[in-house]
């Protein structure tokens, strides 16, 4: 079957937040002095009676404009470095950031059908295909096993008792999802751990030592700057590396900085994956920009960091609503994205969470490289 693109058209012109990283370096020096004077202000006013300087308005304040100082700091650094660089959100990421700044590729795009089990039953067999895949005959048997009671209940009680415009109540049903998952991995093979990051930061902004993601696109330097909003990383002991040795490694990841530079010591056997959540109320698929743009960044902040996960091209990922899904990789070296279109989960149906879990444990025990190879598969 002939490969299917997406190509969509141009987004109508709105009013865009921009933010400190679009000014100039002269600008950034101005802005700068700026922030320095109402940092100043607000000392003074904390100063000026003895009651106030305990605040929790001031305190927060106080904070804030630090914080901001540090940015525009760590982003002038950037700028007097690299004059043609840009720096963007990955918040404010649009499909016309993506094509002209990025450089990015059309989407290739998976016809996944109406349910999870229609599109598990063609993945799991390009899986099957794949001479680098791994674990499929686990994963099947974990799951056919798993009593998914308490998660049935916990995802009847939200859907039934939970007001759906929040993204809180899409993270709701995430978390009760991926908290399975960790659980189920270890059903698969008592070897694996995984720890998860929630928030996870890819570029500490406020940091002089952090090394921000960057990709390059004709003579422009593009950083990225933000956070995802859930890391899995899946942990795999092998010959090399005993379970107490990655019982180690585990506390230090759990007590350690919430951030994609803690995870120096992933190796090709592990895996790394992000997900987003968004508002139920909104459709899914206009969020690929910002999802396309975070794996970039992931990507290139892997390679600065060095290490033997250095020179993973292909990243896997899952951007869901909690009732609706798409699952799909960002190929780096391509600067391409390959996935799913919406996957209902629908009313609560054992199968349904079953074939849910799978490709939730596939996406996230398997390879980048494997998982896209896979999807193309079925294109």
């Amino acid at each position: 079957m002939a490969e299917k693109t997406v190509s969509k058209a141009p987004p109508a012109k709105k009013h865009k937040r921009s933010s400190s990283g679009d000014l100039p370096p002269e600008e950034l020096d101005k802005f700068s002095v700026a922030l320095q004077g109402i940092a100043d202000k607000i000392k003074d006013i904390g100063n000026s009676h003895t009651d106030w300087s305990h605040l929790e308005e001031l305190q927060l304040l106080t904070k804030q404009t630090d914080d901001m100082i540090k940015q525009v700091n760590s982003f002038k650094s950037i700028k007097k470095k690299d004059p043609n660089a840009v720096i963007i959100s990955l918040s404010s990421i649009d499909e016309e950031i993506l094509v002209n700044k990025l450089g990015v590729q059309p989407t290739l795009e998976v016809e996944a059908g109406s349910d999870p089990e229609d599109f598990l039953t063609r993945i799991i067999g390009a899986f099957r295909k794949n001479p680098a895949s791994r674990f499929i005959k686990e994963v099947e048997t974990a799951v056919s096993k798993w009593d998914l009671q308490s998660l049935i209940d916990t995802l009847q009680t939200i859907q039934e008792g939970v007001n759906i415009r929040s993204e809180a109540t899409s993270r709701l049903i995430i978390d009760a999802c991926l908290i399975q998952e960790m659980q189920l991995m270890q059903q698969v093979n008592p070897s694996f751990r995984a720890v998860l990051f929630p928030e996870l930061l890819i570029w500490a902004r406020q940091s002089d030592t952090d090394i921000p993601p960057k990709v390059l696109y004709g003579n422009q330097s593009v950083y990225l700057a933000g956070s995802v909003d859930y890391g899995l990383l899946s942990i795999l002991s092998t010959n090399q590396r005993d379970q107490a040795a990655i019982d180690l490694v585990i506390d230090d990841l759990i007590m350690g900085d919430n951030a994609l530079r803690s995870l120096q010591m992933i190796t090709p056997q592990d895996t790394v994956s992000y997900f987003e959540a968004k508002r139920p109320v909104k459709a899914l698929a206009d969020h690929e920009p910002q999802v396309i743009a975070q794996g970039l960044a992931i990507l290139d902040k892997l390679r600065t960091m060095g290490g033997l996960a250095a020179n993973l091209r292909t990243l896997p990922f899952t951007l869901t609503s909690g009732n609706v899904w798409i699952f799909g990789t960002i190929d780096v070296v391509n600067k391409q994205c390959v996935r799913t279109t919406e996957i209902q989960l629908g009313d609560i149906k054992t199968t349904s969470l079953r074939a849910l879990l799978t490709l939730l444990l596939l996406w996230n025990l398997q390879s980048g490289d494997v998982i896209e190879a896979s999807l193309k598969q079925t294109l």
